[in-house]
């Protein structure tokens, strides 16, 4: 399976990682917060994601919920 670009990827998330931050944090600047620093380590660590171990809104929801938790 192919990855597709960074670019994509962040298009196609963002509303749901935001959403997800939103109802946890119940803050839009928190939420904001959490979704930028989710893209932050997901691009620095997306050459070693692997989509055989986890679907990419899988991965992206756990380091947000990581990131949230922090």
């Amino acid at each position: 399976m192919r990855k597709p670009d960074f670019e994509t990827v962040y298009e196609t998330y963002y509303d749901k990682l935001y959403r997800y931050a939103y109802g946890l944090l119940l803050h839009p600047e928190d939420a904001e917060d959490v979704v930028e620093e989710t893209f932050f380590a997901a691009y620095a660590a997306y050459a070693g994601y692997d989509p055989a171990r986890a679907s990419l809104a899988t991965w992206l929801t756990r380091i947000a919920h990581n990131k949230a938790v922090d």
